[in-house]
Protein backbone atom coordinates (compact mmCIF):
# COMPACT_ATOMS: atom_id res chain seq x y z
CA UNK A 1 0.00 0.00 0.00
CA UNK A 2 2.93 2.46 0.65
CA UNK A 3 4.28 2.05 -3.08
CA UNK A 4 0.76 3.03 -3.84
CA UNK A 5 0.89 6.25 -1.96
CA UNK A 6 4.36 7.01 -3.23
CA UNK A 7 3.06 6.39 -7.22
CA UNK A 8 0.16 8.56 -6.91
CA UNK A 9 2.27 11.16 -5.24
CA UNK A 10 4.25 10.94 -8.47
CA UNK A 11 0.94 11.18 -10.30
CA UNK A 12 -1.17 14.02 -8.60
CA UNK A 13 1.44 16.51 -6.22
CA UNK A 14 2.79 19.25 -8.45
CA UNK A 15 5.85 19.60 -6.60
CA UNK A 16 7.24 18.72 -3.19
CA UNK A 17 4.51 20.54 -1.64
CA UNK A 18 1.11 18.72 -0.76
CA UNK A 19 -2.02 20.78 -0.68
CA UNK A 20 -5.04 19.78 1.06
CA UNK A 21 -6.63 18.43 -1.99
CA UNK A 22 -3.58 17.17 -3.16
CA UNK A 23 -3.51 14.78 -0.06
CA UNK A 24 -7.10 13.67 -0.59
CA UNK A 25 -6.43 12.74 -3.80
CA UNK A 26 -2.95 10.79 -3.33
CA UNK A 27 -4.68 8.62 0.11
CA UNK A 28 -8.01 7.71 -1.91
CA UNK A 29 -7.28 4.46 -2.28
CA UNK A 30 -10.68 2.22 -1.35
CA UNK A 31 -8.10 -0.62 0.22
CA UNK A 32 -6.69 2.11 2.92
CA UNK A 33 -9.98 2.30 4.50
CA UNK A 34 -9.08 6.29 4.85
CA UNK A 35 -11.68 8.69 5.13
CA UNK A 36 -11.56 12.67 4.60
CA UNK A 37 -11.84 13.64 8.42
CA UNK A 38 -8.53 11.93 8.73
CA UNK A 39 -6.72 12.56 5.93
CA UNK A 40 -7.83 16.46 6.82
CA UNK A 41 -6.58 15.77 10.79
CA UNK A 42 -3.41 14.08 9.13
CA UNK A 43 -3.17 17.28 7.05
CA UNK A 44 -3.82 19.78 9.71
CA UNK A 45 -0.82 17.51 12.51
CA UNK A 46 2.12 18.24 9.66
CA UNK A 47 1.07 21.84 8.36
CA UNK A 48 2.62 23.12 11.62
CA UNK A 49 3.46 26.81 10.40
CA UNK A 50 -0.64 26.69 8.91
CA UNK A 51 0.74 27.61 5.13
CA UNK A 52 -1.99 25.38 3.24
CA UNK A 53 0.91 22.89 2.21
CA UNK A 54 2.41 19.94 3.93
CA UNK A 55 6.17 18.42 2.61
CA UNK A 56 5.16 15.76 0.40
CA UNK A 57 8.57 14.04 1.70
CA UNK A 58 7.64 14.24 5.18
CA UNK A 59 4.01 12.64 5.12
CA UNK A 60 5.51 9.75 2.59
CA UNK A 61 8.39 9.33 4.98
CA UNK A 62 5.60 9.15 8.27
CA UNK A 63 3.26 7.29 6.39
CA UNK A 64 5.90 4.88 5.85
CA UNK A 65 6.62 4.54 9.47
CA UNK A 66 3.65 4.14 10.80
CA UNK A 67 2.60 1.35 7.86
CA UNK A 68 3.10 -1.69 9.99
CA UNK A 69 6.31 -2.67 7.59
CA UNK A 70 9.08 -4.73 9.24
CA UNK A 71 11.81 -2.36 10.09
CA UNK A 72 14.05 -3.78 7.02
CA UNK A 73 11.00 -3.25 4.38
CA UNK A 74 10.43 0.62 6.15
CA UNK A 75 14.26 1.27 6.03
CA UNK A 76 14.53 0.14 1.83
CA UNK A 77 11.61 2.24 1.26
CA UNK A 78 12.98 5.38 2.72
CA UNK A 79 15.98 4.62 1.25
CA UNK A 80 14.78 4.50 -2.41
CA UNK A 81 12.19 7.63 -0.84
CA UNK A 82 14.92 9.74 -1.22
CA UNK A 83 17.82 8.56 -3.85
CA UNK A 84 16.90 10.79 -6.09
CA UNK A 85 19.80 10.15 -8.97
CA UNK A 86 18.52 6.29 -8.61
CA UNK A 87 22.25 5.72 -8.05
CA UNK A 88 22.04 2.64 -5.32
CA UNK A 89 23.37 4.79 -2.38
CA UNK A 90 22.39 8.30 -0.46
CA UNK A 91 24.73 10.81 -0.77
CA UNK A 92 25.14 13.17 2.17
CA UNK A 93 22.25 15.91 1.26
CA UNK A 94 19.85 12.78 0.40
CA UNK A 95 21.01 11.01 3.90
CA UNK A 96 19.95 14.31 5.56
CA UNK A 97 16.80 14.89 3.89
CA UNK A 98 15.81 11.59 4.78
CA UNK A 99 16.79 11.93 8.16
CA UNK A 100 15.53 15.59 8.33
CA UNK A 101 11.66 14.06 6.82
CA UNK A 102 11.61 11.25 9.32
CA UNK A 103 12.44 13.23 12.43
CA UNK A 104 10.29 16.47 11.97
CA UNK A 105 7.23 14.73 10.25
CA UNK A 106 6.75 12.33 13.20
CA UNK A 107 7.67 15.22 15.44
CA UNK A 108 5.14 17.04 14.33
CA UNK A 109 2.47 14.37 14.94
CA UNK A 110 3.61 13.81 17.99
CA UNK A 111 3.39 17.16 18.85
CA UNK A 112 7.05 17.04 20.36
CA UNK A 113 9.47 19.56 18.67
CA UNK A 114 11.42 18.70 15.37
CA UNK A 115 15.11 18.96 15.81
CA UNK A 116 16.69 22.16 14.40
CA UNK A 117 18.65 21.82 11.17
CA UNK A 118 22.44 22.24 12.78
CA UNK A 119 21.24 19.02 15.19
CA UNK A 120 20.25 17.02 11.88
CA UNK A 121 23.29 18.78 9.77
Amino acid sequence: MIEVLWTRFNDIAEGFAVSPAELRAICDIPAMYVTKLEVDALFRSLDTDNNGLVDGMEMLAVAAMASGLDEAATARYIFRLFDFDESGELSLDEMTLALKSVLTGSAKLTGELPPEDQELE
